[in-house]
This record gives C-alpha cells, structure tokens and sequence, in this order.
C-alpha cells in the first residue's frame, strides 16, 4: 500500500541504444505503480519516485530493463535490443509468434495487471491495447460490470482458458496474458466474434522449485465528486418563489442564520460515507519438474460500500489448479479446475430509488430523528413515504441478498503422431456449472417527521410492505472438442494447420416464487407469507451449436506470409433444415 509519507526524491537519467543514440519517447515507470513518464528530444527524463523504488525502462524493439533506484539519483542507461518478434501470443485455437501474426492482435502482460487494486478484472485492460476502451457504469460492489468494446463497437466475445465467461469476475493475480484478436485475427471465431475477442490465459505451473506468491491490497475508494446543495435559508426562498410553500420573513431569516430548530441538513453526506474499504488477498504456488507442472492459487475480496450504515458490501472467495502433465515423449495432458463464490449484499429498496429519494431530499429535514435513530426519517419531496436513510438500512428497508457460485472444468489430452512428423491430436472437455440466487425481503418501513411544537416525532406515511421473492438461475455448458494440428518446417517454408470440430452444449434453468404479508421479516422464508397473492414461474433453456474451424499458415523465411481460415456453424436457434 503506497503512502504518502514515504520518503520521495528526484531521479534524472538519460536512455540510449547501443551506440550510444538517444532513445526519444522511451516509458519509464515506477514498478507497481502508475507513475512515470517518458524521455525527451535528448533521451532524458526526470521522474519522482519512492526512496527505494525499482525503474522499468521499456521501447519498443528494445528489451525492457528493471533498475533499481536504491542509492542513486542520477541514471544512464543504455537498452538492448530485443527480440520481441519471437514472442509468442495467444491466438484463435493455438498460439504464434508475433513475428508470424497476419492480423491485429494485443497483448497485456500479468505485471500490467496488478499495479493497481481494483474490483473488476476489466477495467486493468482499459487504455493498455490500442483501441480497446472501457467504461464502468456504476460502483455498486458487485455490480460494477465494466462495458468493454473494441474499436468503438459492441460487447467483444471474452474466452478464460478457451471458456467462454465474463472476465469481470476473474482474479487479476491468475491471469498471465490478455490477448486481444482485432479485425480478421478474430475471423475463426465466425459470426460471434463480430465485435472482436479477448482471449484470457491463466497462469500454468513452471519447470523449477516450487514459489509461494502472496498478494495483499487494503485501499479506500470515494466519490468522485460531491454536489453542492443548496442551504435550508437557500431552499424555503426558492418554496416560497415556486408558491410550494409560505415561510414568513423570520423564518426565511432563522434558516439563514441557522438559528436553533432552523439548522441545514446534508441528506447526501449522511447517508454516503467518504471512504469505502476494497480489500484484495491473494496466495499462490507455482512450480514443477519436467514431467508435471502445476499453479494453484486461493484468493479473497471484500469490497464495502458507500452507505453509512455498511449494508452494501460484496466479497468473492476464489481457488485455481492448473496443472500439465507429461506421461511420454508423445503424451501430454492437462487438468484445469476453478471454483468461485460470491455474495452480494444491500438495503431491501432498489439503489436507484434511494438515490432519487437523495436527491429531493429537504434540507431542513433532519435526517435522523433527534433521540430516535432506530426511525426512518422522512426526506420531504413533496411526498411522505421517502426516506433515503432508512432505505439504505437493512434493518428498516429490508434486504437483497444475492450468491452465486461458479465451477469451471477443463482436461485436454495432446498426442504426437509417430507416422507423420509435426502432427498431434488433441482431445479436450470443458465444463461449466453456475447457480444464482437471490433473496428479496422487502419490510414496511414507517415514515416519520420531527415535530418542532411537540418534540416527538409522528409518523407521516410508509414505504412498501412485508413481502418476500426469491429467484433461482442455474447454467450448465459441456464442449468438448477434437483437433489436429501440424507444424513444420522445410528450409525456408514454414507449415501450419489446424481441423478443429467442437459441439456445444448449454442448459438453463430459471425459478421464481413470492409471497405476500409475511407473519414476521425475522422469519425470511416463502412458507411464513400469505397464501393469498402468491407468484410463481420457471422456465428452461437448452441451446447448441456444432462448429467445424480450419486454419493454414504458410512463410517463406519467415517473412512472408499467409494465412486462410474457415468456419462453418450449426446452431440450435434455427430450425433443423436452416442451421
């Protein structure tokens, strides 16, 4: 956790090639944060850092240098050149050198992803791969869904591990790379992948001795902006000017002055805090010999909300185990499972009505009842059933609980052909199961104002009644897939291809049910409602899809090449003589 009081000073440097020529536009960053800066028409650079910071100096076709600030305060340094072109990106259904790539394709790496702590695995992406943009909508823990977009157009299609899931959820201390397919290089993928894709690769064991990773965060989140509300002497001018109300001129003067009984109230600052807790946790081991490789990993989240009263909080609990194994020179096979579990909690209103209920609130009410902090205060608005800070409260509005857990499987067997050099065929299975479920317990809760004559409060209206719905949602997905793959090469030609079929199948499933007047809100279960107005409904799903996809690469010396790809598609959401 970076604090402000850790001892800062100025490091200056200078950045060349191998010559000794001035690198211009060179990145230099302070490791495990977002500051740094690049370097002049000269190569130079100035740059603030933490006393015992690491430097990673990165240019393009160069390789990326860590250096140590420790001792030092003048730098200069001068860059290799790399071999970025033999990296190996992920791409549709295997992987290639980016030397090799014929279409558009970024790449993030897993130290881009954890320089900062956030909640949401997709916003980290946002701004580090050219034309890939994000937008959070809202900061509601566990409903902060971030809309990513490629290049301006829809929802790209999001693949873990060859899975198709919501990166939203993933924990950024899993992921070892985010590929991101542009224009053709997203082609194999058909007619889903439209908008583009993002290929999610998590982390795989390592030939060596086994390493313990821990990753820890506490960090505080806020309002990006308060509102400037009007005053209670600014609010009773403008009731009289709109003829809503008739304050005389004294008490025009009281609320100005905010003599005693004619104080200013902030309804907004009451009800939200200033700062919101977001807690991140992570344990891993990784390692292996050459016969079995293996990452496993366990994480936690808490991230609390913006209510004064605590009662908007989201956390996730997640495990990871990859592992690769090698039973001869030919056979190969790999065993991936995850498990994650997630619980979300808030007041029983909906958020968008407790933030309108913010916003017409009155100034001059108070919004907690003098003496009386167990009572839902009214908030005025010209009605007498709003009070933004009882809703905000479970105890008063009730509540909406929801959990869900989600189980990913995947197991793939590899087998290097012995008649034909370069090929291999590869059977694989992947597995999902999730299941959603909500619990909605709305509570009557009595509205009251504070009587300025009598000094008690009296009750002025209500908001909703003792009733109870519960949901229930669960989905299950099995493809598996069966594939050939070829790669050699002849002097200066190089060979690849790829005949790939998979089949998919989807089931869901969806349960509702409520009831009416609950005998008691401490007793939150369907069999304690009335029998009078009862709801219910379900309904299921099934969908599939059958896919045939081919791929063949040529080069000659690597330089130039080719690339041709197929696609054909069956899917249930046709008839069976139009699929």
């Amino acid at each position: 956790m970076n604090s402000p009081l850790l001892a800062q000073k100025q490091i200056e440097g200078t950045i060349t090639d191998s010559d000794g020529s001035p690198l211009i536009g060179a990145n230099i960053l302070e490791k495990g944060t977002l500051n740094g800066t690049v370097t002049d028409l000269e190569g130079t650079f100035v740059l603030t850092v933490q006393e015992n910071a690491d430097l990673t100096i990165s240019y393009t076709g160069y390789q990326t240098e860590v250096i140590p600030v420790a001792g030092q305060s003048i730098l200069n340094i001068q860059l290799s050149e790399g071999s970025q072109l033999d990296e190996v990106v992920v791409v549709g259904y295997g992987t290639q050198k980016k030397s090799s790539l014929t279409g558009s394709v970024g790449r993030v790496d897993a130290d881009a992803l954890t320089t900062v702590s956030v909640a949401n695995a997709t916003e980290l992406i946002g701004g580090r791969v050219a034309g890939v943009m994000t937008k959070q909508t809202t900061g509601v823990p566990g409903r902060d869904k971030t809309e990513l977009n490629i290049r301006g157009f829809g929802t790209p299609q999001i693949l873990v591990d060859g899975i198709e899931m919501d990166l939203d959820r993933i924990d950024p201390n899993d992921i070892e790379s985010v590929n991101v397919l542009k224009d053709a290089s997203a082609a194999i993928y058909g007619a889903r992948a439209g908008n583009g894709v993002i290929l999610v690769t998590t982390k795989r064991g390592l030939v060596g001795k086994p390493v313990i990773s821990y990753s820890g965060t506490v960090s505080f989140q806020q309002p990006t902006v308060w509102r400037d509300n009007v005053d209670g002497g600014q609010f009773v001018e403008m009731q009289n000017e709109g003829g809503a109300a008739t304050y005389s001129a004294e008490e025009i003067a009281s609320y100005r002055a905010q003599d005693p009984g004619f104080e200013t109230y902030d309804w907004e600052r009451t009800v939200f805090r200033e700062r919101a807790p977001l807690n991140q946790h992570s344990l891993s081991i990784r390692g292996g010999s050459e016969e079995v490789k293996f990452f496993t990993s366990a994480g936690y989240l808490d991230q609390g909300g913006s209510f004064t009263s605590g009662d908007l909080n989201f956390g996730r609990w997640n495990v990871r185990s990859n592992i690769d194994a090698k039973i001869s020179d030919r056979l190969s096979f790999l065993v991936d499972v995850s498990y994650r579990k997630e619980e979300q909690s808030e007041p029983g209103l909906p958020l968008g009505t407790i933030y309108n209920q913010i916003t017409v609130s009155e100034p001059i009410l108070p919004p907690i009842i003098p003496g009386h902090p167990e009572l839902a205060a009214n908030s005025g608005g010209g009605f007498n059933n709003r009070g933004a800070v009882g809703a905000s409260t479970r105890a008063l509005s009730g509540f909406i609980d929801r959990a869900s857990e989600v189980l990913t499987g995947r197991f793939a067997m590899t087998y290097q052909l012995p008649f034909i050099k370069g090929l291999s065929a590869k059977a694989a299975l992947s597995y999902t199961s999730r299941t959603r479920q909500t619990k909605d317990l709305s509570k009557q809760m009595i509205v009251y104002q504070w009587d300025k004559a009598t000094q008690e409060p009296v009750a002025v209206g209500a908001i909703a009644n003792d009733d109870l719905e519960e949901r229930l949602n669960q989905f299950k997905s099995f493809l598996p897939q069966l594939s050939l793959q070829y790669d050699r090469r002849f002097g200066d030609h190089g060979f690849k291809a790829l005949l790939l079929t998979e089949v998919i199948d989807e089931n869901i499933l969806n349960i509702s049910t409520g009831r009416k007047n609950l005998l008691s809100t401490s007793l939150p279960y369907i069999n304690f409602g009335s029998s009078l107005g009862i709801t219910n409904s379900g309904d299921a799903i099934e969908f599939g899809r059958s896919s045939v996809v081919g791929r063949l690469n040529y080069d000659y010396q690597e330089k130039y090449l080719i690339e041709a790809t197929f696609r054909s598609d069956a899917t249930s959401d046709f008839s069976e003589d139009s699929r």
